[in-house]
């Protein structure tokens, strides 16, 4: 009913939510409709006018899809919210998921707001706690090849309020070994 409304309607979402009513399941599917449209900005708004309860609760599975198609799209802090709601994040909009390795580093299977790794065997990667700045860890390299095409990736995505800047630094330890 939504579909046919929002295409009738010609995206009016104020003029579908005359006629359908505001409860969670009508905008959480005027969400869907939204995502598919690839109006992200307005899907956002409408989202964020449900209760962050039924958000969590009800609306998990419609918050999970449109978490991956916001992922995508590139739409970095819509799908960190979305991805919260689905109980798939736990990052903040501006800030670094554990920028001190205390929750560790997951292999495989890491929600995008967290550190991933890409496959491969160089560097070496894991957490340590013998040599740290702040908190209890640190994260290890350890390299064993001079190739460069051989290094694997380490990366977060950080989601941002649009027009802010975001400062990042990092402290490492080198111990040279020469042949």
């Amino acid at each position: 009913a939504v579909d046919l409304m929002m295409l009738r309607f010609e995206g009016d979402v104020a003029a579908v939510r005359q006629r359908l009513g505001d409860s969670p399941l009508i905008l959480a599917a005027i969400c869907q409709n939204l995502v598919r449209a690839e109006k992200f900005a307005v899907a956002e708004q409408v989202w964020q006018g449900i209760d962050v309860s039924e958000r969590k609760n009800q609306l998990k599975e419609q918050a999970k899809a449109m978490a991956a198609a916001a992922m995508s799209a590139r739409h970095y802090r819509f799908a960190l919210t979305l991805a919260k709601d689905a109980g798939q994040a736990t990052g903040e909009i501006g800030s670094m998921n554990d920028g001190g390795f205390e929750s560790g580093v997951k292999a495989r299977a890491a929600d995008p707001f967290e550190w991933q790794i890409a496959d491969g065997l160089e560097p070496q990667i894991a957490v340590s706690n013998s040599t740290k700045r702040s908190g209890d860890n640190s994260l290890l390299l350890q390299f064993n090849t001079m190739e460069a095409s051989a290094f694997r990736r380490i990366a977060q995505t950080i989601a941002v309020e649009p027009g802010s800047s975001l400062t990042f630094s990092a402290n490492y330890k080198s111990e040279l070994k020469t042949l």
